[in-house]
């Protein structure tokens, strides 16, 4: 007689039902069925944890893995939709779904279900994503996958902002601080030399340091600010290209320490219009910080 595994499933109404399945693909099937369908928008406690402790099991992780690579290598597409059911999983903070989503942006050899986990983090929009986005960034295998988490959290960043300033939504201080901190460290090649994400990190950037602060809901550490204007101060003295928007970075969070970083580029070698902008830039911050502290 061939072994056989029994499958729970509960239904929306509290109903218990068990069957029988073989140990083959009508087993991994049902598995996946089951945690991507009525699991996944469970509202009793109940069946809340009992979804928490699936997802941490490692032999459904691995059939969740891939049952995903697979669709994505058939299908060829970047479109999140079929890790949508991730989405419940991921606003209550279950950390089998974040521990899945990375593995999915960072293990594949298949760019597409590398790009669509990055995406759906973002999708998410929790408090936690910067820490995710900095966990796929420390794992990727390859400077591309870095490279779309860091441009991901920075248009996650300028959301937030947005919705804060535009509709008072406050994020939590951590995510606030993380965020940055991040797209700092991103700025100085932690993860390899950013292309045409510098434009996203820097737009990411480009808030008065108050409004941050009211972001984070106190002040920002001096190591968070250390990493911020040490990485736009790398885009400055390295790719010119940007340096009217990294200028202007420097200028909103108008600090002692941005302000002494600046003094430190002006040398003879450094051409006349550069030089020139800089000097505005440090007589800018220059006469803000007098105003501040006059009043």
């Amino acid at each position: 007689m061939s072994v056989r595994y029994q499958v729970r499933k509960v239904r929306r109404d509290g109903v218990t039902q068990r069957y029988w399945v073989a140990p083959t693909s009508e087993h991994d099937s049902a598995v996946v069925g089951v945690v991507s369908g009525d699991l996944a928008t469970a509202e009793s406690r109940k069946e809340q944890e009992l979804a928490r402790q699936i997802l941490q099991n490692p032999s459904v992780q691995e059939l969740l893995y891939r049952s995903l690579v697979q669709q994505y290598e058939e299908t060829k597409s970047f479109h999140w939709q079929p890790m949508l059911f991730l989405q419940p999983y991921l606003s209550r903070g279950y950390p089998g779904a974040e521990a899945l989503l990375v593995r999915l942006a960072t293990e594949p050899s298949n760019q597409h279900v590398k790009g669509a986990a990055i995406y759906m983090i973002a999708l998410s929009m929790g408090p936690r994503a910067p820490r995710l986005f900095r966990e796929v960034a420390d794992k990727a295998n390859d400077e591309w996958t870095a490279r779309v988490a860091i441009d991901q959290l920075a248009n996650c960043l300028i959301s937030t902002m947005k919705n804060l300033l535009g509709k008072g939504i406050t994020p939590t201080r951590e995510e606030i601080l993380d965020a940055l901190e991040t797209l700092g460290l991103a700025l100085q090649g932690k993860w390899g030399r950013l292309k045409d994400e510098i434009t996203s990190v820097l737009d990411a950037l480009n808030y008065k340091r108050s409004e941050f602060e009211k972001a984070a809901q106190g002040q920002i550490p001096d190591s968070v600010e250390k990493q911020v204007i040490d990485g736009v101060m790398s885009i400055l003295s390295s790719e010119i290209l940007y340096i009217d928007k990294a200028l202007n970075v420097i200028k909103e969070w108008g600090s002692e320490y941005a302000l002494d970083k600046l003094r430190s580029l002006l040398n003879d070698a450094l051409p006349q219009q550069y030089r020139m902008m800089i000097i505005y830039a440090i007589n800018e911050i220059e006469h803000r910080l007098k105003r501040n502290s006059s009043q």
